[in-house]
């Protein structure tokens, strides 16, 4: 199968360093920041507005429906298509966009082959930073991408969409279920900050241990293997309370015994402290 450039295929362009004083509470189009783009999609927390007055000579950075953006620093490699309803919007700078040039390159089928934890294993892999990681679009445009015909692009995107809604569906149970759970947990305990039912309350430390380093940034990228003993961050701990390792991340054994205080046991608890996911467990 011939491979070609993301580049000899696609159109990259990144996103306008916006100015953040110049935020609006309204009469604004929207500012797709990294923080919008997650694993698939484009979410719409701490929405962000940019006066409509300020906008006239920055149509190069405008967003349509269908537009694939990617982030290029901190989670990245994340992928998202922006929809219809958060429109009109921009991009900010260090996220891009990445839509096909011609009819030769099927754009839903763009969209899976960069969110493939394929591809963005490679991104991770591929992108420079020791406390952030960031990602070039040089490195991104020389990319090889694999190009059957068009029918069958449009065949794989099919079947990938048909995966994606079932995942999806199954994601809404699992959310169901887990309303339960705080429901039952509530109703058994009680609020545990209101404390309605009057347990006798004491220090976290006179009944568990922190374990961790204050002011520690992480491994550097020199210090990741592709085996050894796993490296647990923020992204592998779902919203779902579970330990996710689709996308592993290791360092070598050599630098596994450097780091005793930090070193997970059984049935720890492992709490996110940056980030967007911070206080999930």
């Amino acid at each position: 199968m011939e491979k070609f450039k993301i580049s000899e295929v696609c159109n990259i362009s990144n996103g306008f360093a916006f100015k953040s004083e110049k935020y609006v509470n309204d009469n604004g189009a929207r500012v797709i920041r990294i923080t919008n783009v997650q694993k698939g999609k484009i979410v719409d927390n701490d929405p962000k507005l940019y006066p409509f007055s300020e906008l006239d000579k920055l149509e190069a950075y405008k967003i349509f429906e269908g537009d694939i953006l990617m982030s290029l620093t901190g989670n990245v490699g994340r992928v998202g298509r922006f929809p219809k309803e958060l429109l009109p919007a921009y991009i900010n700078q260090r996220v891009c966009r990445v839509m096909p040039k011609n009819e030769k390159l099927d754009t839903n089928f763009l969209f899976h082959f960069l969110n493939s934890d394929v591809f963005e294993n490679e991104a991770i892999k591929n992108s420079a930073g020791a406390a952030q990681l960031n990602l070039s679009t040089k490195w991104l445009g020389d990319f090889e991408i694999p190009l059957p015909s068009l029918a069958t692009q449009q065949r794989i995107a099919a079947i990938l969409d048909q995966a994606d809604a079932i995942i999806q569906n199954n994601r809404a149970i699992v959310q169901k279920y887990d309303a339960l759970t705080q429901s039952l947990f509530l109703e058994m305990f009680g609020d545990p900050v209101k404390n309605e039912k009057g347990w006798e309350k004491v220090k976290g430390s006179l009944i568990y241990q922190v374990k961790g380093r204050v002011g520690w940034k992480g491994y550097k990228k020199t210090d990741l293997r592709e085996s050894g003993a796993y490296v647990i961050g923020a992204t592998h701990i779902d919203k779902f309370g579970y330990i996710n390792l689709t996308n592993p991340v290791y360092i070598s054994d050599e630098k596994f015994l450097e780091s005793p205080e930090i070193i997970i046991e059984k049935n720890d608890l492992i709490f996110v402290q940056r980030g967007n996911t911070i206080g999930k467990i």
